[in-house]
């Protein structure tokens, strides 16, 4: 039996918005993209808001203005278990297996989730300007429910730290056949690009300023 093809959100998304980009960084990994200043920071904040619930560790000045928002989290846990950065992974059978499994086929990380009885509450911290996603919330709430067979129903939330906006959608284990259906479209093209080594350029308004591949690889790149 082969190896499946591993996905995750960012991965469907990283294929979606260009086949030819996202083989190149991520499956041939011939072209390498430096972080940028956002990317830095918000690995930055990700890793100080884990430590403030998983080591009680203060966080720096320069994220003060978040104090309010983690620890309403970790108030809301009382009397139930809190935890960061928690990997989930899934084989095609849906059963759990470990990150690198050999039969791992889809993978979510929680930033902070929080559960109580047959209640899940996830946060996902957001450093970037707000932009909603509901395939990201409902990709989560699904790894979330097969991992924690008690858990019923999850509140999935984006947590914007630069406005302190929230958008929170809610999901029962009746949405699971429809969350794995919404995706079978995206992961079957994922497939089919490695099956066939087809990977087609798409355009689109990153090419000019934001596309590291270069003009030897693909001849949209800076136009």
């Amino acid at each position: 039996m082969s190896k499946p093809v591993a996905w995750s959100h960012s991965v469907l998304d990283s294929f979606t918005t260009c086949p030819r980009r996202h083989y190149l960084l991520k499956v041939a990994k011939t072209v390498f993209e430096k972080p940028s200043e956002a990317m830095t920071w918000g690995n930055t904040v990700h890793k100080a808001l884990e430590l403030r619930v998983t080591q009680s560790k203060p966080l720096p000045d320069t994220m003060a203005t978040y104090e309010p928002i983690v620890a309403s989290l970790i108030q809301k846990a009382e009397g139930g278990v809190i935890r960061a950065e928690q990997k989930m992974t899934l084989n095609a059978r849906y059963v759990p297996v470990t990150f690198f499994a050999k039969d791992a086929w889809v993978r979510g990380i929680t930033d902070v989730d929080i559960t109580k009885g047959d209640k899940m509450l996830i946060a996902d911290y957001k450093t970037g300007n707000r932009k909603p996603d509901s395939d990201q919330l409902r990709l989560t709430a699904a790894l979330a429910m097969h991992h924690k067979p008690e858990v019923k129903t999850v509140i999935n939330t984006f947590i914007w730290l630069k406005t302190g906006e929230v958008d929170t959608e809610t999901f029962t284990r009746e949405d699971l056949p429809s969350i794995w259906q919404g995706f079978a479209p995206k992961v079957q093209r994922l497939e089919h690009a490695f099956a066939e080594n087809k990977w087609p350029a798409q355009p689109s308004g990153l090419c000019k300023n934001y596309c590291p591949v270069g003009k030897a690889n693909c001849e949209h790149c800076g136009s």
